[in-house]
């Protein structure tokens, strides 16, 4: 229930149920105090009526009842039939016997006979005393004790009167409370739903109001009311709207100059990054065309070293051939990464497709970081699974290159332990076979919050 009452949209709707469940539990609270009250009141009124009428018995009945006079007993008994909600009356001696009676109503008297509960019947009983200053007792005349009134108890005086009379008082007072209740609440909810439909009516108009400033008219008024609460809020928007469509207005002529700039602008950029452009095309083809004629002279160099170290040499020299060699292979491959830069930034670069042995590459590899590895007691691992083939065809010089990082970076940041290059048969065609390689170590590894960033330029995961 809370649920649904909080899912109804209409703010009106949920006033409206609001007020009409605070009015009802109200008017039903009032109206069931009232009829309480009133039926309390109207059974009050009776047992005063009943006590009002043994009190006159008794006082009328002392003398003929001490003297035995029935006659006049019962006389006195007819002249207290005037309410016609008795059922019965007896006037009791002091011996417990009943004197005089009047039974109206017999099935009444049959059950207090019986000593039955009376549920229809109310009886009150009164001593007869030669004092003046009695005292009440109801319903049975057994509650009645000898010189409790204070004077000489001679007998007792005994009425029931029907409360079928009461209950239909009750019952119509209830229906006239019910019925004030509802024409009251009726009235209540009519006059309290017809301010908050004036209510809500004023917040429908700073809705729509909202709705035509966020579709961008600034130009809807908002109707002001009376200066309550809500026509307090209706003329902050109010204000809040002209100052929005002034700023609005300001902003529109400021757009126009800052587009009319950023036109201009923008032209000036696209020449500049025309121009950088051209810049940058001039400086590649330039250090292409430089790079293959150096490679030239310097494979001519490396060639003759080559052939010189077939040759019979003396050691000195043979060791000066060697760090030739080794200088230029060195600028060689300075060179190939300066032309693939070029190939690179022109767009050019592409993947060679020429026959290797995988493990000539990794004994390469094992020949780099062997000396690395053992200088600081790491163990270097390098194993190739069975089943993949020796000779490959591919891009031996990029896969070299792979390496080289990735094992630099192991040896670099691994204190102890070992350090595994593992190749892995993945899946296997007719025509191709893909092989997973994989460089682990058990140095001190790269944070989560590295990854992001591990594969931009100029970036080192320390």
């Amino acid at each position: 229930m809370k649920n649904l009452f909080f899912r109804i949209s209409s703010l009106r709707t949920k006033a409206t149920l609001i007020v009409v469940s605070v009015v009802l539990v109200s008017l039903s609270l009032a109206t069931a105090i009232n009829i309480y009250q009133t039926n309390k009141l109207i059974e009050e009124e009776q047992k005063k009526s009943a006590e009002a009428i043994v009190q006159g018995l008794a006082q009328a009945a002392e003398l003929p009842l001490i003297v035995q006079d029935k006659q006049e007993l019962n006389r006195l008994l007819d002249g207290f039939l005037w309410n016609e909600q008795i059922q019965f009356l007896l006037i009791y001696n002091n011996d417990g016997g009943i004197v005089a009676r009047r039974i109206l109503d017999e099935q009444p008297f049959a059950q207090y006979s019986r000593h039955s509960d009376m549920e229809q019947s109310l009886i009150v009983a009164h001593p007869i005393v030669f004092q003046t200053d009695k005292e009440f007792s109801s319903f049975y005349p057994e509650s009645f004790e000898d010189g409790k009134s204070g004077g000489k108890e001679v007998g007792k005086v005994l009425v029931a009167l029907s409360i079928s009379a009461v209950r239909k008082a009750q019952l119509h007072q209830t229906l006239v409370s019910l019925l004030a209740a509802h024409i009251a609440a009726a009235f209540g909810i009519f006059l309290m739903v017809k301010f908050i439909g004036n209510w809500t009516k004023r917040v429908d108009g700073l809705v729509e109001a909202t709705d035509a400033m966020k579709s961008g008219d600034f130009s809807h008024p908002v109707p002001l009311g009376t200066q309550d609460e809500v026509g307090k809020l209706a003329s902050a928007f109010e204000a809040m709207r002209k100052a929005v469509q002034q700023r609005d207005y300001e902003l529109r002529e400021l757009n126009d100059s800052l587009h009319d700039l950023v036109r201009e602008r923008t032209e000036k950029l696209e020449n500049a990054m025309l121009e950088a452009q051209t810049a940058n095309e001039a400086k590649s083809s330039f250090l292409a065309n430089m790079s293959h004629e150096i490679r030239t002279p310097m494979n001519a160099i490396i060639g003759m070293v080559g052939l010189s170290l077939n040759k019979k040499l003396s050691p000195k020299l043979r060791e000066y051939m060697l760090t030739v060699r080794s200088s230029a292979e060195s600028l060689l491959a300075i060179i190939n990464d300066i032309l693939d830069f070029s190939k690179i930034e022109a767009g050019k670069i592409r993947l060679e497709k020429v026959d290797f042995q995988l493990y000539q590459l990794f004994d390469k590899l094992a020949d780099l970081f062997s000396d690395q590895a053992t200088s600081k007691d790491v163990e270097l691992v390098i194993g190739i699974e069975p089943g993949i083939p020796l000779a490959l065809c591919g891009d031996s010089l990029r896969l070299e290159q792979i390496f080289i990082n990735l094992l630099g970076n192991a040896v670099k940041f691994t204190e102890k332990g070992v350090i595994f290059l593992h190749a892995t048969l993945d899946s296997e065609t007719d025509e191709s076979l893909k092989i997973l390689f994989s460089v682990t170590d058990t140095g001190v590894g790269i944070g989560q919050e590295q990854y992001e960033s591990l594969f931009e330029p100029f970036t080192q995961a320390d």
